[in-house]
């Protein structure tokens, strides 16, 4: 999951996410919780993992539009 928000987010600042990158991470989470589906214990340990991860995400673009703004001009 960290690898799909890494290549998401691969381009910095000049090359923001796209919403196929954000697609993508939706399909790796969906699909890694699936696979854990009938471990009621792996599905909590994959839950952090994608929490951990969508946490990484938000925090990578937080700094990529705070970097933005003042190019922007606001």
């Amino acid at each position: 999951m960290n690898e799909a928000v890494g290549s998401a987010l691969a381009g910095g600042a000049r090359t923001p996410p796209t919403v196929a990158d954000g697609v993508n991470i939706a399909r790796v989470i969906t699909n890694e919780l699936d696979s854990a589906r009938f471990d009621p214990l792996l599905v909590r340990a994959v839950a952090r993992n994608a929490t951990s991860s969508l946490e990484l995400l938000v925090t990578r673009v937080d700094a990529l539009v705070s970097r933005a703004l003042p190019v922007i001009g606001m």
